[in-house]
This record gives C-alpha cells, sequence and structure tokens, in this order.
C-alpha cells in the first residue's frame, strides 16, 4: 500500500479536473492531511497549495451551520464504505459564501482493512443553488397566488386512451370538490365522478370540441360533492398541441359560480315576473275596457227596461258575473303592480282580529285558527281592502292544504329594519310590521315553491282555483312598498309572512264612506268624452245623458284639444281615458284642461292615478277605474264639479 503522493503525481489529474471546472482532492486518512488542486482552491478564492495541510484546517473554512453535516456524511461514507456525497456552503477568502458539492470515495485501505485514503471532487454550485433559490421562490409565489385565486388552478395530461393525469392542482380544489390534491393526483377520475349525470354528456362534448379544434374551453357544469352539495363549477382552459405520445396537456381554471348562476336565475325569476306583470296587466287594462261597455249597459238596462222578476233575476246574474270578472282583473293588476291602493292608516292588530274572527266562521269547523297579535298600537298605511284580500285569499290556499283540517296560525309582531333586511330586502331606515300565516298543511316541494307566486299556477284540479292568490298578495307587498316571504317543506306545511312599512299613530279614520245616492246634474252640464274604444264612448255617453249631463265625444287627443281650445263650445268638464294611444294622453290633456278652468276626471283599465301622473297634475285629481258604474261615474263627477265650484275666482 503507498500513501505517500507526491504533489508532482497529482499534476496529470489537476490538468484534467481544471478541464472540466472541478477540483481534485486526495485525503490521506490515517496521516490526516489533505492536498486540494489549485482549482479546488482557486474555487474558495485561496491560492494554490504547497504542501499538504491537516483536514482540521480545511474545516475552519466550511460554514458552521453546515460543518456537523459534513462530519456526519464522512464518517458515514467511512462506517459504510459508500460514497461521499455533500452539499454545503464554504467561507470564500473574501468573506462571502458560497455553495460547492464534494463528492469522494475510499480508494485505499490499511492492513488491517481500515479506510487509508480517499480521492474526491469538489465543484462550485452556487449559480446551481441561487437557481433553485429563485425556482422555490417562483413556486412559492405561485403557490400563495394560486391559492388566493377563488377556484381552482390545475394542470392535466389528457392521454388517447381518455386516461387523465393531474400533474398539479392548487389548494383550491378543496373548497370545491372536498377532496385533497393528493387525492386528486391519485385519481382524478374522481372529479369526473362528481358531475351531475344529466350536465355528463355535454361536458365531455365539450372538452373533445376543444381537443380537436385546439380552442379555448369554457364550459359550465353541476357537481354533488361527497357532502351532498350542488354547486355549479365553470371551467376555462386551452389544449396544447399532441405530444409525441398522443397525450394532450391543458392548463384550466375552475371556478365556483354558484352563487353567480343563483344570481342569474333569480334575476331571470325577476324578469320573468315582470313580464308576466306587464303582460298581465296588459291584458288586465283591455279586458276592463270591455267590461266596461258590459257593466255600463247593464247597469243602464236594469234602470231604463221594465221586465218580469225572471228576466230581471237573469240581468242581475249577468252584472254579478261582470262585477266578479272586474274583482279578477283586479287580482291581476294587483300582480302586476298596476292597481292603485286606498290608503289609510289604521292599527295592524285590530284589522287582524276583526279578519281572524271572519275567518274563522268563514274556513270551517276543521281548521283551528288562532291569532298571536304582538304589535299593539303599532300602525300600518295601506290599502285596508287590499290587505283583507290577501290574507283571505292565503287563508283559503291554508285551508285547501288541510283537507282534513288543521291549524291556521295568524302572528303579528314588530320588527326592526335591519332585523327585516335580508339578501332581497335591504335594511331600512323605518320598522316593520310583519303579518304572518302558518298552516299545519302538506307543504310544498322546492319546485312548487319556486312557482308559487307565477299568475296562473295552481296545483289544484281544475276549476278549483284561479292560481291568482298568491301572485296578487306577493303584487300587494310590493306595491305596498314590503315583501313578501315564503317558507314551506313538504309535509311541515306553509308559513306565508307579509312585511309592511309601520307608520305613525292611527288619527281619526278618514276612509270615505260610500254616496247613498246618485247624484244628477242639477244643470245642463256639458261633459267633453275623451276615449279612444267607440263602444266604451257610446256606453259612457248613455250613461253620461242618464245622468242629465249633455255629451261631447272625441275619439282622440287631438280632437279633445280642439275642443278644449275652442271660445264658442267649451265644456263644463272633461272626462278623459288615460291611455289614448297618441302622443298626448290623458294625463296631457287634464294639465291643459284644467289650465283653462274645465274641471277633469280620470279613467282607465289602469288604474295608475298617482305615480305616472305629471309634476303639474293635481295629485288629488278625480279618478275613477274602469269597469265603472254609473254611481261611481256620477259621483266622481260632482266631485270635481264640486271642486271647481269651491275653488276662488281666478284674479
Amino acid at each position: 500500500m503507498t500513501t505517500d503522493t507526491s504533489l508532482e503525481q497529482s499534476t496529470l489529474s489537476d490538468l484534467v479536473f481544471d478541464a472540466i471546472g472541478d477540483g481534485l482532492w486526495d485525503w490521506d486518512i490515517l496521516a490526516d492531511s489533505i492536498y486540494r488542486s489549485p482549482q479546488c482552491e482557486a474555487i474558495s478564492g485561496r491560492p494554490p497549495m504547497t504542501e499538504r495541510v491537516p483536514m482540521a484546517l480545511l474545516e475552519e473554512n466550511v460554514h458552521p451551520d453546515d460543518l456537523a453535516l459534513v462530519q456526519s456524511r464522512i464518517a458515514q461514507a467511512l462506517e459504510r464504505d459508500t460514497q461521499f456525497t455533500s452539499d454545503h456552503r464554504v467561507i470564500h477568502l473574501d468573506g462571502h459564501t458560497i455553495w460547492v458539492q464534494s463528492r469522494g470515495r475510499v480508494v485505499e485501505y490499511s492492513d488491517d482493512g481500515k479506510p487509508a485514503r480517499m480521492i474526491g471532487t469538489l465543484r462550485d454550485i452556487s449559480e446551481r443553488k441561487r437557481t433553485e433559490a429563485n425556482l422555490a421562490e417562483s413556486e412559492r409565489r405561485f403557490t400563495d397566488l394560486a391559492s388566493n385565486i377563488p377556484g381552482a388552478i390545475f394542470q392535466y395530461l389528457q392521454y388517447p386512451d381518455g386516461r387523465n393525469q393531474v400533474l398539479y392542482m392548487s389548494t383550491g380544489c378543496e373548497g370545491i370538490w372536498e377532496v385533497s390534491s393528493d387525492q386528486v393526483h391519485e385519481d382524478a377520475s374522481i372529479l369526473w365522478g362528481m358531475v351531475v349525470p344529466e350536465d355528463l354528456p355535454a361536458m365531455q362534448a365539450s372538452v373533445m370540441k376543444s381537443a380537436i379544434e385546439l380552442s379555448p374551453w369554457v364550459h359550465s357544469w353541476r357537481i354533488t360533492t361527497p357532502s351532498g352539495k350542488r354547486k355549479w363549477l365553470q371551467g376555462r382552459g386551452r389544449p396544447q398541441p399532441p405530444r409525441d405520445d398522443g397525450a394532450m396537456l391543458w392548463n384550466s381554471l375552475i371556478l365556483d359560480v354558484t352563487q353567480t348562476k343563483q344570481l342569474e336565475l333569480q334575476l331571470a325569476e325577476s324578469a320573468k315576473l315582470e313580464a308576466l306583470g306587464q303582460l298581465t296587466g296588459g291584458i288586465a287594462h283591455d279586458f276592463n275596457n270591455y267590461l266596461g261597455i258590459i257593466l255600463g249597459n247593464l247597469d243602464l238596462l236594469s234602470e231604463r227596461v221594465e221586465m218580469e222578476d225572471a228576466h230581471a233575476r237573469l240581468l242581475q246574474t249577468a252584472i254579478r258575473a261582470a262585477e266578479h270578472s272586474a274583482e279578477l282583473t283586479s287580482d291581476l293588476l294587483s300582480f302586476a303592480r298596476r292597481r292603485t291602493l286606498e290608503e289609510t292608516r289604521f292599527e295592524a292588530d285590530s284589522a287582524l282580529s276583526g279578519i281572524a274572527d271572519m275567518l274563522q266562521r268563514s274556513l270551517g269547523d276543521q281548521i283551528d285558527v288562532q291569532v298571536e297579535l304582538g304589535c299593539d298600537d303599532a300602525c300600518i298605511h295601506t290599502d285596508k281592502t287590499q290587505l283583507e284580500t290577501a290574507l283571505i285569499n292565503l287563508a283559503n290556499n291554508a285551508r285547501d292544504a288541510m283537507p282534513k283540517g288543521g291549524t291556521l296560525l295568524i302572528k303579528s309582531r314588530r320588527i326592526a329594519g335591519p332585523d327585516a333586511a335580508s339578501e332581497d330586502n335591504p335594511a331600512q331606515p323605518h320598522d316593520y310590521v310583519a303579518i304572518t300565516l302558518r298552516d299545519t298543511g302538506t307543504g310544498m316541494d322546492a319546485d312548487t315553491l319556486a312557482a308559487a307566486t307565477d299568475p296562473f299556477f295552481t296545483t289544484k284540479p281544475v276549476g278549483q282555483g284561479t292560481g291568482l292568490g298568491l301572485s296578487s298578495a306577493f303584487g300587494y307587498a310590493k306595491q305596498a312598498r314590503g315583501w313578501m316571504d315564503i317558507a314551506s317543506e313538504v309535509g311541515a306545511g306553509t308559513t306565508i309572512t307579509l312585511f309592511l312599512p309601520e307608520a305613525e299613530a292611527a288619527g281619526e279614520d278618514d276612509q270615505a264612506t260610500g254616496l247613498n245616492t246618485l247624484p244628477i246634474a242639477t244643470r245642463n252640464f256639458r261633459v267633453l268624452l275623451v276615449e279612444d274604444n267607440p263602444s266604451l264612448i257610446e256606453s259612457a255617453s248613455a250613461q253620461l245623458r242618464d245622468l242629465g249631463y249633455q255629451v261631447t265625444p272625441a275619439m282622440d287627443a287631438a280632437t279633445a284639444l280642439a275642443v278644449l281650445q275652442s271660445d264658442d263650445d267649451r265644456p263644463d268638464i272633461m272626462l278623459s281615458d288615460v291611455m289614448l294611444g297618441d302622443e298626448q294622453s290623458g294625463f296631457d290633456l287634464a294639465v291643459i284642461a284644467l289650465d283653462r278652468g274645465v274641471p277633469t276626471v280620470l279613467t282607465s283599465g289602469y288604474p295608475n292615478r298617482p305615480s305616472e301622473a305629471p309634476q303639474a297634475l293635481p295629485e288629488d285629481i278625480p279618478f275613477v277605474a274602469k269597469p265603472y258604474t254609473r254611481k261611481q261615474l256620477a259621483s266622481a263627477l260632482s266631485e270635481a264639479l264640486d271642486r271647481a265650484a269651491q275653488a276662488p275666482a281666478p284674479t
């Protein structure tokens, strides 16, 4: 065995390792001396060795934090007769730290078999370490960004045989699919298994289309998570051209868009209800015009024609049928929120107590009506008749949901504005009176509940319901500046709550009482009748003449305007429809008529007196809704003429 190796003998090796940029070291383990080539010394900024030095001297150059690790690995290599490898830091001669990789192996042993000589190399890996550190920092930043993106970023390979291999999945997958990224790496099929079966074919087709065309992929679908939650997801990605083995790389982003979808559905539902409201309101308007003709003529016949009792009863039946039809259109207008509310201020509990008494008698012995009034003296300012109608409709629905009997609870309570707030109804500065009807009936499933406020929707047999009870109550609540909530579950009954703004304390009840007598014109007043329906003009003219008025008919705004501007035959009063089909409406004509001193009464199949009138028009201008009776018409005309007579003369 030879352990004395001269410096000259290392010259050739030095030249070889100099050529590849590595340094060479030769450690005499038994003598505890080491030689390092000039390149080896140059790595740490030191001059070439002129003689061997003790191993401990070189260990002084190792970074203090790494020295124990280096010594441990040397000891393991000697003990196990394995290759020594260590990546560690070294202090450069000028003081900065560099990274080196040292590798070596025992090449000679003593006579008793102990390691005697180890030869190895030293390489500067500072650049590699900087690259690794930069890469690690980049990966950390990417991971931070990916974990903060509201979704999951993933990269996967799609093989020609249909297999999918997930290469990367951000932690966002746990929030979406309720599985960890490790689980997805092990078995990517679990994601496909959560897709709702009805959505799977369309999703697979979208992926295939994008793969064939190498086009951007955008698709939405539903999943059912392990906990049973139903979610809407939206995926966006782009496939890369296939590799040599046919596999295609996908980079994709998956977002949980459940809330967005719910908002879209709510918006669509709102738009549908708005469209239905416009449609039903339009139908009700036109129907009211025709009902005006029917009811007006029947009213005249009942007064003018002598007939046998049997015929008179038939006529009264026809009149009642026309009036019931008017109530139906009233419900339609309530849903469309185009019905005028005759608002008064009254105590909520007092009104509910009376309604509850009436319901107890009308709903039958099988229904136990219970009342819990908690509003004390709280008042609401609304149309009392419309409130009663809404509650009666809701109570009738509750009775029908309890065919074998049950309990109907009518409850009232005061709620502060912030407490009444919800996602759809933000907090308001005023408080609310909440009126709740809770039954113990059959309840509704989710699909039925979603359609409950649609007009004409009913689960009752044909002929047993119009489908307007809930929809008209819903429309009333909205028009009364409140809202309606419905909660229901199959087998657990239904709870419906009307939220109505609380008003100031009630004063004297100023509800107008009906006229007991029919006001007849005391002199030969001339009425300018403005109506674009020829049949309605004929019917209304007959009613007006029967009331003692002269009639000047006008089929359009231009004709009416000419009459108003005439000094020779100016009318004493004008009765005008609001909607005339011209550029000018009845509102516009009313402003001109009042300006010229002609009192005016407006009428419409849309009872829209307050909100759509121009500011120049008085808010209390007399108004009569179609279809009207002679009594209603006479009262409105008399009111307008009396106001004009009592008004101070212009100065």
